[in-house]
C-alpha cells in the first residue's frame, strides 16, 4: 500500500500526447481526402474502395517480419523481439484486413442470409460493400481481442503452472507464510521445531546480490532440505548435474538456463557481491524448478554470514508420519496467533490454493484493464454504424417504400454490425492465441512451464464480442428504422 501519485509529467503527456496521436491519425484520411475528385464528391455513393496491391504486400512483408521476430525473441527468450514483433504483426494484419474482409464476411454472414432471409442478405451484402471500413473497424476489435485472449491463455498458463510446480516441488507437509514481504522473526522456527509432531523445518530467505553489474535475487535454504535422499527434504527444485549436498560447503546452485546462458559448469567459481562483501562461490549444482527458489540458491549459514536481520519468508515443515497433520497444524497456528501476527500456517493444498488466487488476482487486474480496450473498439462499431446509416439514407428509403418494415431495418444494422464484429473478434483470437502461446513459451525460463489454451473461454469471448456489437449497434439501428420514408427517397 502507498499514497496515490500523480506526477505532473502524466498530465503533460496526456494534454500533448492525445492531440498530437489523434494528428497523426489523420494524416492518412487527409491526404486521401485531398485527391478526391470534385465530380465524384458530388455523386451519392459510399466509397469503401478495395483494398491495394502494394497496401497487401507492405502489410504481408510487415506481418511475416513481426511473426519471424517473435520467433526469434522465442529462440532466444528476449522478450523486446517478441513485443517488437508482435507490434508489427498487429500492424500488418491490420493493413492486410481489407483484403481478407470480403472473403471473411461472405462466409460469417452465409448462415445469416440463410436464417434471416432477405434482411440478413441486405446485412451481407453492406458488411461487404465497404471493406476498409469493415476491415477498420474490426481491426480496432482485433486489438482488444487479441490481447483478452492473449491474457486468458496466458493466466491459466502461470495459474496451472503455478499448480502443478508447487505440487510437485513442495515436499514438506505444511508451510507458514508472513502476509507481507517482511517475513517473520527467525524465533519462530525454533518455537515450531519444538512442536510435538514437527519433525524438521526448512527455512526461507531471498534477498538482493549482485554478479558482476547485475542485480539478482537469491535464495538461502538449508542444503539438506534440497537433497532428495534426505529426510529432511523440503523443496525439490529437479537438480540435474552436480551434487547439492556440496552447497554447505561454500557453493551455489544455479537454475540450468541461467548457468547455460552465462556459460558457467559445475565447479566453476563465481565471483558474487553482498552487502557484507564480496564472497567467491563455487558452482555446485544445476537446477530446473525455480517456480519457488528463484534463479540463485546458497545454504542458510552462507546467506546469514551474507546479510544482516535478514527474516525468514518461508518455513516448510514437516510432520513426523505417525503426527496428525491437523493437529500440528493447529498448534503451530496458536502459537504464530498469539505473537506472531500477519503469520499463518497451511498445508500443501491451502498453499497451493493461496498461489493460485495471488496470481488469478493479478490476472484480473490485467484483463479488466483490457477490457477497456474492446470497449473503446465498440465505440468504434457505434460510430461506423452512425455513419453507415447516414450515407445509406436514400437507400434505406427505397427498401422502407418497397415494402421493409422498421423491425427489419432494425434487425439488418444490427446483423451487419455483428458479422462486422465477429470479423474483428476471430482476427483476434488468431492473433491472441499466437501472442499467447508466444508469451508462455518466452517466459518458460521463469517457471512457466505449461501452455493451456482455453478454447471454451475464447470461444465464449467472440460470441461476447459480437453481442456487444450488436448492443453498441442499438441506437444507429433505431435511428434508421425512424427514418422519413419520403424524406430519405428525396435525400441527395
Amino acid at each position: 500500500s502507498g499514497d496515490l501519485v500523480l506526477a505532473g509529467r502524466t498530465i503533460w503527456v496526456a494534454l500533448i500526447g492525445g492531440p498530437l496521436v489523434t494528428v497523426v491519425a489523420s494524416v492518412m484520411p487527409a491526404i486521401k481526402a485531398s485527391r478526391v475528385a470534385p465530380m465524384a464528391a458530388m455523386r451519392d455513393s459510399a466509397t469503401g474502395g478495395t483494398s491495394g496491391v502494394l497496401r497487401n504486400v507492405v502489410g504481408g512483408v510487415v506481418g511475416a517480419g513481426g511473426v519471424a521476430a517473435v520467433l526469434v525473441g522465442l529462440d532466444r527468450g528476449e522478450l523486446a523481439y517478441v513485443g517488437g514483433g508482435a507490434i508489427a504483426v498487429f500492424v500488418g494484419l491490420a493493413m492486410i484486413a481489407p483484403m481478407l474482409s470480403r472473403p471473411v464476411v461472405s462466409v460469417l454472414g452465409a448462415p445469416v442470409e440463410a436464417v434471416c432471409g432477405v434482411t440478413g442478405m441486405v446485412a451481407r451484402d453492406n458488411a461487404r460493400r465497404s471493406p476498409r471500413r469493415t476491415a477498420t473497424t474490426a481491426s480496432a476489435l482485433m486489438i482488444g481481442t487479441a490481447l483478452m485472449a492473449a491474457s486468458f491463455i496466458l493466466s491459466r498458463s502461470i495459474t496451472e503452472s503455478v499448480e502443478r510446480s508447487v505440487s510437485g516441488t513442495v515436499a514438506a507437509d505444511l508451510v507458514v507464510t508472513a502476509d507481507t514481504q517482511a517475513g517473520f522473526s527467525d524465533a519462530l522456527a525454533g518455537e515450531i521445531e519444538d512442536v510435538p509432531g514437527v519433525h524438521s523445518i526448512a527455512r526461507f530467505r531471498t534477498a538482493q546480490f549482485k554478479i558482476g553489474n547485475a542485480t539478482k535475487s537469491i535464495a538461502g535454504v538449508p542444503a539438506a532440505a534440497l537433497d532428495t535422499k534426505s529426510p529432511d527434504l523440503a523443496i525439490d527444485i529437479a537438480v540435474d548435474a552436480g551434487d547439492i549436498t556440496h552447497l554447505a560447503d561454500g557453493g551455489i546452485a544455479i537454475h540450468d538456463d541461467v548457468a547455460r546462458d552465462h556459460g558457467w559448469h559445475i565447479g566453476d567459481v563465481i565471483d558474487a557481491t553482498f552487502p557484507l562483501g564480496n564472497r567467491p562461490l563455487t558452482l555446485v549444482a544445476t537446477y530446473s524448478q525455480n517456480t519457488l527458489v528463484g534463479d540463485y540458491l546458497v545454504d542458510l549459514p552462507t546467506f546469514a554470514v551474507s546479510y544482516v536481520g535478514t527474516a525468514d519468508l518461508v518455513g516448510i515443515v514437516s510432520v513426523e508420519a505417525s503426527a496428525d497433520v491437523k493437529a500440528v497444524q493447529a498448534a503451530i497456528q496458536h502459537i504464530v496467533d498469539v505473537r506472531y501476527p500477519g503469520t499463518k500456517v497451511q498445508d500443501r493444498k491451502q498453499y497451493v490454493a493461496d498461489m493460485k488466487a495471488q496470481v488469478a488476482q493479478f490476472t484480473s487486474l490485467i484483463t479488466a484493464l483490457l477490457l477497456l480496450a474492446v470497449l473503446i473498439a465498440l465505440l468504434g462499431v457505434l460510430i461506423t454504424m452512425l455513419l453507415a446509416v447516414s450515407e445509406r439514407t436514400r437507400e434505406i428509403g427505397l427498401l422502407r417504400a418497397v415494402g421493409m418494415s422498421r423491425r427489419q431495418v432494425r434487425s439488418m444494422v444490427r446483423w451487419e454490425a455483428a458479422i462486422v464484429s465477429l470479423f474483428g473478434a476471430l482476427m483476434g483470437l488468431a492473433v491472441g492465441t499466437f501472442f499467447g502461446i508466444a508469451l508462455v513459451r518466452a517466459l518458460a525460463g521463469q517457471g512457466i512451464t505449461v501452455t493451456i489454451v482455453p478454447i471454451s473461454t475464447l470461444v465464449i469471448l467472440a460470441a461476447a464480442i459480437a453481442l456487444l456489437g450488436v448492443i453498441a449497434s442499438m441506437y444507429p439501428a433505431r435511428r434508421a428504422a425512424r427514418l422519413n420514408v419520403i424524406a430519405a427517397v428525396a435525400n441527395g
